[in-house]
């Protein structure tokens, strides 16, 4: 069945905290979430969030039937200790030849010995700039759990990247990415384990 994305960027403004109803589910508003991403499909919507953005560890899903209440939120993809990222953020779920495709922000301490050259050498202004880069995550299912689909981000590791998104054009998967705070660049983004 053809999936449907929404952006709940107007929403988020909105959340606030609150409990749960009798049916232990949030209302909408019932909660604050950051950078949301929904994947409708099948009479069911997905919304994805980093958990927490700053200091996190994966991405979380809540489910609803109808936009206005909400399950309590339950984890679709985790790190493992020994990856040593700083934050996690901007998760976006896409549905592609019957798997389900994770793209998230992960951003990591500045690293002496691979400096962010290119950061660098363009007059970045920014605050100390770290390494931040997209990873790609897989699962059979929009619940998870997600893998990643390899060790390290599909964006170069000397880049600051952020917010990748899957774009098909002619059949073709690309990601699209925003580098170094400025403009989105687009890419072919190695699915089903090569470069399509």
């Amino acid at each position: 069945m053809r999936s449907i994305f929404l952006s709940l960027s107007v929403l988020a403004a909105g959340f606030s905290c609150c409990a749960a109803d009798g049916d232990g589910l949030l209302p909408t508003g019932g909660f604050r979430i950051r950078d949301p991403f929904v994947l409708a499909e099948n009479g069911t919507y997905y919304l994805y969030e980093a958990k927490p953005w700053s200091g996190g560890r994966g991405v979380n899903v809540f489910t609803s039937k109808d936009l206005k209440s909400w399950t309590p939120k339950v984890p679709v993809m985790e790190l493992p200790e020994s990856n040593a990222c700083t934050a996690v953020w901007a998760p976006e779920v896409h549905k592609y030849k019957g798997k389900y495709w994770l793209f998230t922000t992960l951003t990591f301490t500045q690293d002496p010995s691979r400096p962010v050259r290119k950061m660098l050498q363009d007059g970045y202004k920014g605050a100390s700039p770290q390494p931040r880069g997209v990873w790609v995550f897989r699962s059979d299912s929009p619940m998870g759990p997600f893998v990643p689909v390899k060790e390290g981000s599909v964006t170069p590791y000397e880049w600051m990247c952020l917010d990748g998104t899957l774009w098909v054009e002619d059949g073709k998967p690309w990601m699209v990415f925003c580098h170094d705070g400025r403009a989105a660049l687009r890419r072919p983004v190695a699915l089903h384990g090569r470069a399509r």
